[in-house]
């Protein structure tokens, strides 16, 4: 803020690594959203008091908490919306399930080394060919609108988001997509 940046208005703990005091932090200095919730992620680093049904964007602790969004997985789990985590199929389904089911706001997290190898040398063409078809998709969605949280903030929308119902067709294009993606860009 120093150098000119604008005020934060969001906030996502590193690993989802929050709890109920990390928000009533947040509220205290003015940061009015958090992300750190993942609803998908069970046993996680994340200790916010809110379950897996909480999907949508509710008050908690002083902030508007929106969770991570997440479609459903084999044996009734969920996998978190992240662009590491799914598809390119996945998520474009994802996102119009979302704007067919008229949910205020899905979540989706990304980081920038994502698109980098693991040893962050080289371009990892798989997850850069699924960010582009992302972003061809935002485009595309009829009815989808992307905003900031500055700009645009999602609304107050508590309860449980109906999740993209799972699909074999859709896990096994990601499992294949990994399975590229390990192999030509240093998998664990």
């Amino acid at each position: 803020m120093a150098a000119g940046a604008s005020s934060p208005v969001a906030f996502r703990a590193g690993n989802y690594g929050a709890n109920d005091d990390t928000l009533r932090a947040l509220a205290y200095l003015g940061i009015d959203f958090d992300t750190s919730h993942s609803p998908a992620i069970p046993g996680g680093d994340c200790a916010i008091t809110l379950g897996a049904v909480q999907r949508g964007v509710i008050n908690h602790c002083g902030v508007m908490e929106a969770s991570i969004g997440a479609i459903a997985a084999p044996r009734r789990a969920l996998r978190h919306f992240q662009l590491t985590a799914l598809s390119k199929a996945e998520i474009a389904a994802a996102l119009r399930f979302a704007v067919d089911q008229k949910q205020g706001a899905i979540t989706l997290v990304s980081h920038s080394f994502e698109l980098l190898s693991r040893d962050r040398l080289h371009t990892n063409l798989v997850l850069k060919h699924r960010f582009e078809a992302l972003c061809t998709a935002l485009a595309r969605i009829k009815g989808l609108h992307v905003a900031t949280y500055a700009a645009d903030p999602p609304q107050l929308a508590p309860g449980q988001h109906k999740v993209l119902p799972h699909s074999w067709p859709r896990t096994a294009g990601r499992l294949a997509e990994q399975a590229i993606a390990n192999a030509l860009y240093g998998g664990k």
